[in-house]
Formats: structure tokens, sequence, C-alpha cells
């Protein structure tokens, strides 16, 4: 999740200027319940995220394993590149 905040409009240029800093009246300050809440779903997801990635690089560390081994070639699963000729 990305949090910001607008301070200018830039674009376009006969609307530059600084943006007022006005909270809405039906909507108020996050309770610090809420923001513990989301705060463990990031951390929830971040985890997942991590394994995800943890897996991915296993993988590609076994393929690079396959292709450096001489079992392994691009041409290996062509017909006319390897075997005998019939």
């Amino acid at each position: 999740m990305i949090q910001a905040k607008a301070t200018r409009i830039l674009w376009p240029p006969n609307r530059w200027g600084k943006i007022a800093s006005v909270l809405p009246n039906e909507r108020g300050p996050l309770a610090l319940s809420e923001i513990r809440h989301l705060h463990e779903e990031l951390e929830e997801e971040n985890s997942k995220l991590h394994k995800r990635l943890d897996a991915m690089k296993r993988i590609e560390k076994e393929n690079s394993t396959l292709r450096d081994n001489d079992q392994f070639h691009e041409y290996a699963f062509l017909p006319e590149k390897v075997g005998p000729h019939i």
C-alpha cells in the first residue's frame, strides 16, 4: 500500500499552485486499532510475497544448474540436430 499526500498542482500550467489540506467532514482520522489491523495485513502479505520470491529463486537456480550441465541444451529437443538420421 502506498500512502502519499499531494501538496501542489503542476499540470495544467494555468492551475499551478498549492493544494489546501482539508479532511472531509464524513471522514475522520484512522483509529489506532485500524492502523494496527492494516499493518498486520501488510506484514502477512509481505511474508507471502517473500515465500513466493524464495520459491521462484530456487526454481531459477535449479533451471540454471540444468542449463549449466551438459545434460540440457537448447537443441536437445530438435530431432534434426540430435540422434541418428533416418
